[in-house]
């Protein structure tokens, strides 16, 4: 029997305070799914029907972080990967915008993470566990290194 597919469609910030990117660590699996937990990823969340993908993006990075967007965002990278446990799968669509900080302020977080960090550089980003997908774009955020196709 096949499992059933979910589709996800999610915006995330490359958050940059100076030379140092924001990640957070999941407290949780993904809704729906038994995995994800104690992975890194960048602060976002799923878009919801009918709602802008910016505005979901500052949403999401307020009810995670606490931090405002107050600089426009530019769009950096758009990826798409799938996780799954025993009963479903989820596709997910990972876009990815690229925002400086003019005034980081402090991290509060959200129940849905357990830490956060800023790093400063691509083996700090390699050291983490993360879906392989994001690990990549974090990566290649350090050194303006090419992105994946869009």
């Amino acid at each position: 029997m096949e499992k059933p597919t979910v589709t996800k469609v999610v915006a995330s910030g490359l958050i940059w305070s100076g030379a140092s990117l924001l990640l957070l660590r999941r407290a949780h699996n993904f809704k729906g799914l038994g995995v994800g937990l104690g992975l890194w990823e960048p602060p976002g969340g799923v878009v919801e029907i009918g709602e802008d993908i910016p505005d979901a993006l500052r949403r999401e990075v307020l009810e995670e972080t606490g931090l405002v967007i107050t600089t426009p965002p530019a769009l950096a990278a758009v990826c798409h990967y799938t996780v799954e446990d025993a009963k479903v799968v989820a596709h997910r669509f990972h876009i990815l915008y690229r925002v400086r900080l003019t005034d980081a302020g402090r991290v509060r977080l959200s129940e849905e993470h357990a830490d956060y960090r800023w790093i400063d550089s691509a083996a700090s980003a390699a050291a983490l566990e993360m879906i392989p997908a994001l690990s990549d774009i974090v990566r290649r955020a350090f050194g303006g290194l090419p992105g994946p196709e869009m």
